[in-house]
């Protein structure tokens, strides 16, 4: 998620000096979309129904692997991090893929 301390925007102002118009970089812009787009899938879901625990975790038991995929403000909040802590949440999270329940398997992975 994007720290509103990290954006940096150039404003461009009319002849009496009144802010009309934003420029932000691509990452920003991009970065913005993503997380405009999980809020709008949030709101979205927020009074659907829900499904018993017991249904979700049958439909689970017929699912073989994970597909991992990553957005790329995840991938830039990993790059910040040393590369020993990177290394230990992409075994962790690889182990997870191969996990047909990993839910069901929490005390194989501790906290880093």
């Amino acid at each position: 998620m994007l720290n509103i301390e990290n954006l940096h925007p150039k404003y461009i102002t009319d002849e009496s000096g009144e802010k009309i118009s934003v420029i932000l970089s691509i990452e920003e812009y991009q970065e913005l979309l993503e997380d405009f787009e999980d809020l709008l899938a949030f709101t979205k879901r927020e009074n659907e129904e829900t499904i018993p625990h017991e249904t979700v975790l049958e439909e689970l038991k017929k699912v073989d692997h994970y597909k991992i995929t990553w957005k790329k403000s995840a991938v830039k909040e990993l790059k910040v991090l040393d590369k020993a802590t990177v290394g230990k949440i992409l075994e962790k999270i690889e182990d997870l893929s191969a996990i047909a329940l990993p839910s069901l398997n929490y005390s194989a992975y501790c906290p880093l």
